[in-house]
């Protein structure tokens, strides 16, 4: 896709790097080759460092350390805020893996330059140069440098993706028919880059959801056996005379409150909650908040539910009534149904229906769902521009995907033309999307757009192949959408997207 070279003001940053497909030196004998092992370029610098080797292992060099010295940038370094994917789905910023990673790893050398070997596995999706397709590997080591007054090259392709990298940074071009790695410094407005039109993860088959809630419920068993304490105390300054209204006071609390300590509240002793029942619990007496169903692993179903969650949902708590409500508003039917359907079979909870607005809604209220859903990595009440895309769901099995990408692209998708077109207000969800899309070997565009000020992102999926692979993949549970996607595909189309560039001359040799 061709690519814009914008180069960024010369300052103070920090290149981070995780190296995983780095297996060795790239030598043949003691002459380097363009391209091993992982390796590219630093033919001298890597030939040197082959010498050394040999001197090593033949016992011949007695030195403890090996100085190689070479331009800022020689590495292959991003900034720090550039996305990494990880072998299991999950997206995090390469800063944040570093961080993470330097808590407990290994510490090769401090300052300006840091190497840190990674106790516990990480795993990324990387390139293997001999075949040009994606893998799995396990990362060796992570490297940081600050680095003052160097040019950043900021790459942007066509179809919207863009990395911010070093001068020597080595991008896979395509060139006569034939793919190379070209220096990001050496990179021209009209070049081609090569993307991935897919790739293969090891996500989790079975993402248990005792596990992922354990620390919301430890906080939440926490705070509730503090307030069985507070309960007992106040029945045994009550039962020595102490008034409801002293009472209050003391705990900084309403009086009512107080009254129902004495009146629902009607146990003789506590037995500790089970972590996974903190949430799945029966009916309370000490409580008015309706509790939801137990279920220990992700499905579709839940995956479907997160889908319009995100897409279609607003949100709202109110504090003063400890409230939660959560409105899906769309005109079908036939999803209103829907989503009635999964909040009352994987919750257990009875939404209502209401007809009072423009767009008909479906209400539902649930303090303990949203425990729930926070717990889980999901972050509630968050305007449209600030929600997230959680982990549990980027590492999920395809299944889950599938039917969160369904639910989602019913909810915010128009197709019309020759395109499917989703807009968010959401940098975060709509760069997930596409990771979540190439998992099905479908290759959208990103296009931002400002609209009064605020900027949107539309993810476009277009060509007679993506579709396709959208219709039989995916899909939508949107009859009318689904209808108009069958005709696009059922007529004559060619692809725009992800050609192999200039490869006339190739066939004509």
């Amino acid at each position: 896709m061709p690519v814009v070279e914008v180069p960024e003001s010369l300052r103070e940053w920090e290149r981070v790097a995780a190296h995983s497909h780095i297996t060795g030196l790239g030598l043949d004998g003691l002459k380097a080759k363009p391209v091993g092992d992982g390796m590219v370029g630093q033919c001298e610098a890597r030939e040197a460092a082959g010498i050394i080797v040999r001197l090593v292992r033949e016992g011949k060099f007695a030195g403890r350390a090996i100085l190689i010295a070479g331009p800022p940038g020689t590495g292959k370094c991003v900034t720090g805020n550039t996305p990494i994917l990880l072998g299991n789905g999950k997206v995090i910023r390469i800063k944040k893996l570093f961080d993470e990673a330097r808590k407990d790893g290994e510490e090769l050398i401090n300052g300006d330059e840091i190497i840190v070997k990674p106790k516990k596995g990480i795993e990324v999706v990387s390139l293997d140069p001999a075949t040009l397709k994606t893998k799995v590997e396990k990362v060796s080591y992570l490297y940081r440098q600050r680095v003052k007054n160097e040019i950043l090259y900021t790459i942007k392709t066509s179809s919207g993706r863009r990395v911010t990298v070093t001068s020597m940074h080595p991008i896979l071009t395509i060139k006569d028919g034939k793919v190379k790695f070209t220096k990001a410094c050496e990179l021209s407005c009209g070049m081609y880059v090569a993307i991935p039109r897919n790739y293969s993860i090891n996500p989790n088959e079975n993402v248990s959801i005792r596990k992922t809630s354990l620390k919301k419920c430890m906080r939440s068993l926490k705070r509730i056996e503090e307030r069985l304490a507070e309960i007992e105390y106040a029945r045994y300054l009550r039962a020595c005379g102490t008034s409801y209204n002293s009472i209050a006071k003391m705990f900084k609390i309403d009086n009512e409150t107080v009254r129902s300590w004495f009146t629902r509240c009607k146990f003789t002793f506590y037995n500790k909650f089970k972590q996974q029942d903190l949430f799945f619990v029966n009916e309370s007496e000490y409580s008015r908040a309706t509790p939801i169903k137990s279920f220990s692993v992700i499905t579709p179903e839940f995956g479907e539910f997160m889908g319009f969650l995100i897409s279609e949902c607003d949100e709202y708590y109110n504090n003063k009534t400890n409230s939660y409500m959560i409105r899906f508003h769309n005109k079908s039917k036939e999803l209103r149904e829907r989503f009635k359907f999964l909040i009352s079979s994987i919750f257990g909870i009875r939404p209502s229906e209401s007809n009072c607005s423009k767009v008909p809604f479906v209400r539902v209220v649930s303090i303990n769902l949203m425990n729930f859903l926070e717990s889980i990595g999901y972050k509630t009440c968050r305007k449209s521009r600030d929600k997230t895309i959680p982990d549990l769901i980027l590492t999920s099995n395809d299944n889950v995907i599938r039917s969160f990408l369904k639910a989602f692209f019913d909810g915010e998708a128009s197709v019309y033309g020759r395109c499917i077109e989703v807009s968010t207000s959401s940098d975060d969800v709509a760069n997930k999307l596409l990771y979540l899309l190439l998992r099905f070997g479908i290759v959208a565009r990103l296009k931002a757009k400002k609209i009064g000020g605020k900027k949107y992102f539309r993810i476009i999926i277009s060509g007679g192949e993506f579709l396709r692979r959208f219709k039989d993949k995916i899909g939508f549970g949107d009859v009318k959408k689904m209808e108009k996607l069958k005709k696009i595909c059922n007529s004559k189309s060619s692809t725009n997207v992800d050609v192999v560039p200039e490869i006339s001359t190739l066939l004509k040799a």
